[in-house]
């Protein structure tokens, strides 16, 4: 739930820091090296979130999606009620990540053709 017009990150000490969470209506980019922690943030404000009744998409670029399930398991976070319920989504971008070639890349707007659709079919009946 928004405290104002901050959205808490479920991170109990961070939200102290940064007067109780995320600027709502912004966009953040998390960059790190591998192993520093931006899934593990993504997947806490996305639980932190979906215990307070909002709906969360976690886009997986170099990870499969039953990889992330497992990294969530690890910490306590059963997001399977999450997914059944169509809470929770789980895309699997990695393919348009993937490759060295210049014709095994795709855009980002590739990409999001290929995936819209499909995302706005699945979630329509679930009101999002």
């Amino acid at each position: 739930m928004a405290n104002g017009n901050r959205v808490p990150t479920g991170i109990v000490e961070l939200d102290a820091l940064i007067d109780g969470g995320l600027r709502a209506g912004k966009t953040y980019l998390v960059v790190g090296e591998p192993g520093t922690g931006k899934s593990i943030f993504g997947l806490q404000f996305l639980v932190n979130g979906l215990m307070e009744k909002e709906k969360g998409l976690y886009v997986a670029i170099d990870e499969k999606p039953a990889d992330v399930l497992d990294q969530a398991a690890s910490l306590g976070w059963d997001l399977a009620p999450f997914i059944e319920s169509k809470e929770f989504v789980i895309l699997d971008a990695s393919a348009y990540f993937s490759g060295s070639s210049d014709s095994q890349k795709k855009t980002m707007s590739s990409a999001w053709s290929a995936i819209s659709t499909p995302l706005s079919l699945a979630w329509a009946p679930a009101g999002w």
